[in-house]
């Protein structure tokens, strides 16, 4: 039935070792020899997005463990970004503002350089500025805001990984509007502007900016053709240009959203457990399967970051690590059209 939701325990669906409930038109279940071809491939090349579902390319091993962002118990949920290599999150400085440390493809991690330190904890989003490869560059995507505020007279900012470099993003920017929870993948950015005259979630491309929902967002994830977004306790997920608009979540306590370019991915608080979820590939006019993860992540873990298909790595009290074992099986690995 359109717009239905069903919810898949992966554990249980492979003890059962059935189908489960598939998304019409969706990829059928590989067998054992197929799932073991799928598996061998995910340490190759592929296109990672961030904890908020930004997408670059990631080159190389992961290691199971990254150094711990400093201080992570002063904010909530610090973000932690991922793509291309490079892991991005926020730390604590000894004076009480905040500055954007960076996890290197060689594995060094320093502070960001040559940028000002911000008055609250940044937000950033790695991602890529084009889709082919000749402009590419891996960049953050962050707000700077006045003050400690997180909300307030806030413009987009990118950060250039590799050449140390920022810039504002002045034709998301408005003067009028405060601009928040920036996504890029691709070149196309997804934010929230608050004030102004028109207030609301979205998305840029090279040649159009677009509102794509007149509410504001407070966490975005953008891929070359959908935007995820996070309305207090919803998932909304839609075309970039703002078609095809649906609900994938309400009433739950939901953060920290990815996307990958068929599935859609966050994080649930449930007591002292935090929940891993992801669709199943997205069908844009049938039901929705949402499965949850094999196992549960640490209580204190406050964001993930996905591969190209699930999420594989969250950020918790002692730092960056990846999910063992998998949270999703290996029938999420894309396989090529």
């Amino acid at each position: 039935m359109r717009g239905e939701v069903v919810l898949i325990d992966v554990a249980v669906a492979r003890r059962r070792r059935a189908p489960a409930a598939a998304v019409d038109g969706d990829d059928p279940l590989l067998g054992d020899a197929e799932r073991r071809r799928a598996d061998r491939g995910i340490g190759r090349r592929a296109e990672v997005p961030d904890a908020l579902g930004r997408r670059g390319r990631a080159v190389g091993r992961v290691r199971d463990e990254l150094p711990a962002p400093v201080g992570l118990r002063c904010r909530p949920r610090p973000p932690a970004a991922a793509g291309g290599g490079w892991r991005a999150w926020a730390a604590p400085k000894p004076n009480g503002r905040w500055q954007l440390v960076t996890y290197a493809p060689d594995g060094t991690t320093a502070a960001a350089e040559g940028i000002r330190d911000f008055g609250a904890a940044p937000d950033p989003s790695i991602g890529a500025t084009a889709f082919g490869v000749a402009e590419k560059r891996i960049v953050a995507v962050y707000s700077r805001c006045r003050g400690s505020s997180t909300t307030s007279d806030c413009d987009v900012y990118e950060y250039d990984l590799a050449a140390h470099t920022e810039r504002k993003l002045t034709r998301i920017s408005s003067a009028s509007g405060s601009e928040t929870a920036p996504s890029i993948a691709s070149g196309i950015y997804a934010f929230a502007r608050r004030g102004g005259s028109w207030p609301g979630t979205y998305t840029a491309t090279r040649t159009r900016v677009r509102r794509v929902d007149s509410r504001v967002a407070r966490e975005t994830a953008v891929t070359a053709s959908r935007v995820a977004y996070r309305l207090g306790d919803s998932i909304v997920m839609s075309q970039v240009d703002g078609n095809r608009r649906r609900i994938l979540v309400r009433g739950l306590p939901v953060f920290s959203v990815v996307i990958t370019r068929y599935r859609v991915g966050w994080l649930q608080r449930i007591g002292h457990r935090t929940l891993a979820l992801m669709t199943d590939r997205i069908n844009p006019s049938g039901s929705v399967t949402i499965r949850r993860g094999t196992h549960d992540l640490p209580a204190s873990t406050q964001s993930a970051a996905a591969d190209d298909s699930r999420i594989v790595e969250y950020l918790g009290s002692t730092g960056i690590k990846r999910a063992a074992p998998p949270l999703f099986p290996s029938t999420f690995v894309v396989r090529p059209d």
